[in-house]
């Protein structure tokens, strides 16, 4: 992850979870750290680029709240594959917690 102390925004570069490793919540685990690193360094967005042919990935960082932005054509080479760029408002842990809060109290 790049993200120089004070800086307001974050780029993760790359992340991976062994595919043995994989569907065990280890890629939520770490892009929350990260995350969580970022907003410590002084972050308020992250961004990162995704394999467009990389769904489930794509559904990880949708779920933590990125969204997309656009699309980077042959960015991964070899193969050409498209990297879908994408982008998080880092909230708040006050906004985290109170969203916590706020489902907990819905499902009781």
């Amino acid at each position: 992850m790049l993200s120089p102390r004070g800086a307001p925004e974050s780029d993760i570069q790359t992340i991976g979870v062994a595919e043995s490793a994989r569907g065990r919540g280890l890629g939520r685990t770490l892009m929350l750290s990260l995350i969580n690193e970022a907003r410590t360094r002084g972050a308020r967005q992250v961004f990162l680029e995704v394999r467009a042919d990389n769904p489930s990935a794509q559904g990880l960082y949708r779920s933590l709240g990125f969204e997309d932005l656009g699309v980077r054509k042959g960015y991964y080479q070899p193969d050409n594959v498209d990297a879908v760029v994408m982008r998080l408002n880092i909230p708040t842990p006050e906004a985290t917690l109170a969203a916590e809060d706020t489902s907990a109290t819905d499902e009781s």
